[in-house]
């Protein structure tokens, strides 16, 4: 038989195993039912922490798109985190990947937003229907109906500004006509002076500007064209573009027909005084100008037949 103080030594050996199995598989219970990764996790998904939001509401939110198991847990992990401030931080966050409470937690007490927004070219001149197309395919929360309902109700046509953007990819219709039209009025501010001094208002000038971007190809014909347009009204005579084919009938810009780049507003704010009134584009492109009808009907026979 052992002496006593080997009896002992062994008890307490035994012990600390049976503490330590103890702990290890009360760990793995608390991580398999609490702290793991759920079934259905929503990977490719984003939360958005709103601004003052609690981390109580951030955890349920979380639970509620299946992204964490226990709210409890999430917030005792946010809690320690954050040195006791107990809030998450406000802004966007991408669930790419699957990850578990601590490291979402981790994340979301830290500001790791881990979320690559998406880049989105809008050529010069596209109209709203095409903006809207482009957008869609690039982002999947996008819904081209609010798009073109907003800018329908905003008479925003002429006024999102073509350019290229990086949107977070669960941008809206709404997050996009906003950024859009934010820029316009960057963009444009510079010509804020010239605009007011130029006869012009702002909504003539984009709607110029909207023409001549359907019309021409370059700066030097958009603005010998613009100086032809200008005329063209000034005397009472229909602007007759093919871009805008309502012009024939109609006296008078129509309504902006595209978004037009800062060249095009440029070019139609500083047009170049010519003595042409007519011009035609051939099958190539190329602009060639007359300054009586005669001319015109010589220059379509000659480069349109």
């Amino acid at each position: 038989m052992p002496p006593v103080s080997e009896q002992k030594s062994c008890a307490r050996w035994c012990a600390k195993e049976i503490i330590a199995f103890l702990c290890v598989f009360v760990f793995v219970l608390f991580y398999a039912f609490f702290w793991s990764v759920p079934a259905g996790f929503p990977s490719g998904s984003v939360y958005e922490v709103k601004p003052g939001e609690t981390y109580t509401k951030t955890a349920h939110g979380l639970a509620d798109m299946g992204a964490i198991r226990s709210p409890y847990w999430f917030k005792t992990f946010v809690y320690i985190f954050s040195l006791a401030n107990r809030k998450t931080l406000a802004g966007d966050y991408a669930l790419a990947k699957p990850e578990n409470v601590l490291v979402l937690a981790w994340r979301f007490s830290h500001g790791d937003f881990d979320i690559a927004p998406v880049r989105v070219t809008i050529p010069e001149g596209s109209s709203a229907a095409e903006e809207s197309a482009i957008l869609a395919k690039a982002l999947k929360d996008f819904k081209s109906d609010d798009f073109l309902a907003g800018i329908k109700s905003g008479n925003l046509e002429g006024y999102l500004f073509p350019d290229t953007y990086l949107f977070l990819p669960n941008a809206t219709a709404s997050d996009t006509i906003g950024l859009m039209r934010q820029t316009f009025d960057e963009k444009t501010a510079p010509l804020e002076g010239a605009i007011a001094t130029s006869g012009h208002p702002l909504a003539d000038i984009v709607a110029m500007a909207s023409v001549l971007e359907g019309e021409a190809r370059t700066d030097s014909d958009m603005k010998l064209i613009a100086g032809i347009l200008w005329k063209r009204l000034s005397i009472g005579m229909p602007l007759q573009v093919d871009s805008a084919p309502e012009t024939y009938q109609k006296r008078g810009l129509p309504a902006p027909i595209g978004n037009p780049g800062l060249s095009a507003i440029t070019d139609a704010l500083y047009p170049t005084p010519s003595k042409y009134l007519y011009f035609i584009s051939d099958k190539q492109g190329n602009i060639h100008y007359a300054k009586t009808l005669n001319e015109q009907n010589t220059n379509v026979a000659k480069y349109l037949k």
